[in-house]
């Protein structure tokens, strides 16, 4: 339930808790990631081959250790890369969020769109530009390696 709340909302209702700035925001991204974070990581394990975990504990392994060898190997890349979408989620959702009052690169934007500075909102988006691919040559990288 908590994940189909959109991020936005989230924002808005911690400005009103908790006020304008970038406190405000981290906890509104910190819930909708969990969210996602959690759905995500559910969907991986429950998709995971059992086989290496009934192999395990046939072997008379305890839960623990099979887990950790049975389905951590499998699950692992999977985990990385959700890890990395949903910090590439809040880079972008960090933006559209400051310009409610949560912080973020988004509060720099708005307020040099305020001041009709537009060449720093060029240089602002380009910023994010850079970081948002930045992060996507990362984690393809990443995921490359442990596939």
């Amino acid at each position: 339930v908590v994940r189909a709340v959109p991020d936005l909302f989230w924002a808005k209702l911690m400005v009103t808790a908790i006020g304008i700035g970038a406190f405000a925001g981290s906890w509104a991204l910190t819930i909708f990631s969990l969210a996602v974070m959690v759905k995500l990581f559910s969907e991986t394990v429950d998709g995971a081959d059992p086989g290496p975990l009934e192999a395990a504990k046939s072997t008379g392994g305890r839960h623990t250790p099979s887990l950790r060898t049975g389905i951590l190997p499998t699950v692992f890349p999977d985990y990385v890369a959700h890890a990395l979408y949903v910090f590439e989620l809040n880079v972008r959702a960090s933006v559209v969020l400051g310009l409610v009052g949560a912080g973020g690169i988004g509060r720099v934007l708005e307020a040099q769109r305020q001041f009709f500075r537009f060449g720093r909102v060029l240089g602002v988006l380009v910023i994010i530009f850079v970081v948002v691919w930045v992060i996507e040559q990362v984690s393809v990288s990443l995921r490359k390696r442990l596939i």
